[in-house]
């Protein structure tokens, strides 16, 4: 039983500090923190479109659009505006409130799609998902004694970066089009001010304030669109779990020491030409957090 309660509290208050820096704020903005769409078109209508590929940027939604596209060079720089801050009650060390102090992060894209034949396409896109950091100054507080800081250690936040390339090809089949893309993936994250949480970590060295460290990985999107009738299209994509190297430095922050893959995810849709100018779309997503034990521990082992 000791042994159990020591590995709860561990991933609970890591945790903590994890998801307190990073995802508060986030979820409303973002799902999670996987961005909402990739390239101008996916984005500004909020990540819908995996049965309705459009440009070469469909590569990182469904693969299976590229047979679609025609030969093409796109890119765009998001910028995205996150506004964190938060307010504690009750009892623990945790300042009462404080603000993030960065609120502007540029997220570019590019992608080039490239025929091969009437039925076939092969494609490159490179995009991210950024803006997942959080910058508490050293705020007044009480609970430390003296000391300043989110939780008693200073300016405290943490900053994560996702990078992708993706490389697909497309083929179709009638009315059917099938795609395959292998994802290449690099991730730099660096976190501060948790020297707090040093007590239940099994790696206190490598909690916090240890500059930046980096990892990679690799996984695979695979996908489907078919034209079911004129104007009526369905699609649906599926990406596997993405397994990246450890964040050695951060061993004591993340569950296995160091471990942050990056979750499977599935989508699902349908998109209907109501008029030649006007397309409805609805599309269904999951993104399987819990099983990245980095942030879905379930407290039991």
């Amino acid at each position: 039983m000791a042994g159990v309660t020591k590995k709860r509290l561990h991933a609970l208050a890591l945790g903590t500090a994890f998801v307190g820096c990073l995802a508060i704020g986030q979820a409303q903005a973002t799902e999670g923190y996987f961005s909402h769409g990739y390239g101008a078109r996916n984005y500004a209508i909020g990540g819908a479109g995996v049965a309705d590929s459009r440009d070469a940027m469909a590569l990182a939604v469904n693969p299976a659009g590229l047979a679609k596209v025609k030969r093409q060079l796109q890119g765009a720089i998001t910028g995205f505006s996150p506004r964190r801050e938060y307010t504690a009650t009750g009892p623990g060390f945790v300042a009462p409130s404080a603000e993030s102090d960065r609120e502007f992060f540029p997220i570019p894209n590019i992608a080039y799609n490239h025929p091969l034949n009437e039925d076939s396409a092969i494609g490159i896109a490179m995009f991210g998902n950024g803006g997942m950091n959080t910058t508490y100054p050293a705020v007044a507080n009480p609970a430390c004694g003296g000391g300043v800081g989110v939780f008693c250690g200073g300016k405290a936040g943490v900053d994560l970066i996702q990078a992708f390339v993706a490389v697909g090809y497309a083929h179709k089949f009638g009315s059917l089009s099938l795609g395959v893309s292998p994802i290449f993936a690099l991730q730099r994250f660096k976190a501060r001010g948790l020297a707090a949480f040093g007590g239940v970590s099994a790696d206190p060295g490598n909690l916090t304030g240890r500059g930046y460290d980096f990892s990679a990985g690799g996984g695979v999107r695979v996908g489907a669109e078919w034209e079911v009738m004129e104007n009526l299209r369905v699609g649906a994509s599926f990406q596997t779990k993405i397994y990246m190297s450890q964040f050695d430095r951060y061993s004591g922050l993340f569950e296995g020491r160091g471990d942050f893959d990056i979750p499977a995810n599935v989508t699902a849709g349908i998109a209907y030409d109501v008029t030649p100018n006007f397309t409805a779309m609805f599309d269904y997503k999951r993104i399987f957090y819990g099983d990245i034990d980095a942030i879905a521990n379930p407290f039991t082992t």
